[in-house]
């Protein structure tokens, strides 16, 4: 296996072709200002404009201008289309490197396609730079950078071969397993990350899952799915510290941030039908606004959770846990007006019992502290908590007009 090289042509900028470069060759020579027009006094801007011009023109190196120097760098990663295709060569950005020490307006000049284009600009965006210097002052530099991929050793695409193709998540692990300890280091470390994650989700194993999807956020920050693995696993991992709190608000803030782009027509497979797709994102954002209703929830914090948590039950109408989750919030908030929905609540995760729905044992036990709320509010009525558990069962929230009086009104009525 031969690691992800990357090869930076600053140097360049130092040879005679350099300072020969053609302007048109800068995609974006509109930027660039005469700088030895000659000028007359009264033509001559303010020295503070002067200044902005200067910091806004694109210089070679040389002729008084220093080259910038790569005091950061991180390498590129493959992207699993290229892996598997097996595509290797050179991509050729050009970039600006500025006087904040960053590469900006990074165009290809010379692409390999399958994603290895997108990898190459994402690494060389968090590369740092000690910026060019001229007379004493940093400026905007222009340069090339060249990044290599190499394709790796026959007995590792082996291993990936067999690990990318097992379907049963507890032998995928164990293949997994033995890559890693042949292979710790890899490139293909991104996609081998996102099978380690989604098979401790398919095998029940939650909170290795949530680490593994951290370690993956670290080499692709807002990775989507990472962040819906955190956001999904965390609410059940049973801590609620700050740390937990505060990464599953993160990961949940960055699904509803990206589920535009994650789920945009052309990021749709075709054998997903436009149904199904808008299906798969109501599912995404009800799990990130689940998550930040547990945090609120978690921090006291009813009111917001209850916001989140309908947010949820308008797109997963089956999410019998946050059903319970909004009875206790709302609950707790002792507000009379909002009785009706904390009781219908509980009666939706007690009478629920289709997909997502609690355990038998466990709508048990709601189900008798709902008889024990419910008689405490509206007084004893076995045939109102009977009307309220079917209502509940085929909805999980209570119809327009649908209200559940306190004892004394009820008693008034009578």
């Amino acid at each position: 296996m031969t690691r992800a090289i990357e090869r930076l042509l600053l140097s360049l900028a130092f040879s005679a072709a350099a300072m020969a470069l053609p302007s048109q060759e800068r995609p974006e020579a509109a930027r660039t200002t005469q700088k030895d027009s000659p000028q007359t006094d009264a033509q001559k801007p303010p020295a503070d404009t002067a200044k902005t011009q200067e910091t806004q023109r694109v210089y070679r190196v040389g002729e008084g201008v220093t080259a910038p120097q790569v005091i950061k760098k991180l390498d590129p990663h493959y992207s699993e289309e290229a892996l598997r295709a097996r595509r290797q060569g050179t991509v050729e950005l050009y970039v600006e490197i500025e006087p904040d020490g960053k590469a900006h307006n990074i165009q290809v000049r010379r692409g390999l396609g399958l994603g290895l284009d997108e990898k190459a600009i994402e690494a060389v965006r968090k590369w740092k730079f000690k910026p060019g210097m001229k007379e004493g002052h940093p400026v905007t530099v222009r340069a090339t950078v060249a990044m290599g991929f190499l394709a790796t050793s026959k007995d590792e695409d082996d291993l990936f071969s067999k690990a990318a193709n097992e379907p049963d998540p507890a032998r995928k692990l164990k293949l997994l397993d033995k890559w890693k300890q042949k292979y710790p280091q890899t490139l293909y470390d991104e996609a081998r990350l996102r099978w380690y994650m989604k098979a401790f989700e398919d095998t029940g194993q939650g909170a290795a899952a949530v680490q593994t999807a951290n370690e993956l956020l670290a080499l692709a920050p807002d990775d989507f799915l990472a962040n819906h693995a955190i956001a999904t696993q965390t609410p059940f991992l049973g801590s609620t510290d700050q740390e937990a709190r505060e990464n599953a608000g993160k990961a949940a803030g960055a699904v509803l941030r990206t589920a535009d782009q994650e789920f945009a027509s052309n990021n749709k497979p075709p054998n997903v039908s436009d149904g199904d797709w808008a299906g798969r994102k109501n599912m995404a954002l009800a799990t990130a606004h689940r998550a930040l209703g547990w945090v609120a929830m978690t921090e006291k914090k009813n009111e917001t959770a209850e916001q989140e948590f309908l947010k949820t039950l308008e797109l997963n109408l089956s999410a019998a846990q946050v059903s319970l989750w909004l009875g206790n919030v709302t609950m707790a908030q002792n507000d009379p007006e909002k009785q009706t929905l904390a009781l219908f609540s509980l009666a939706r995760a007690a009478a629920y019992d289709g997909p997502s729905g609690l355990k038998p044992q466990d709508r048990q036990r709601v189900e008798a502290s709902l008889a024990n709320a419910y008689r405490n509010y509206h007084g004893e009525d076995q045939e109102g908590l009977a009307e309220l558990k079917r209502l509940a069962k085929d909805s999980p929230l209570p119809p327009d007009g649908f209200i559940i009086k306190p004892k004394e009104e009820a008693r008034a009525k009578e």
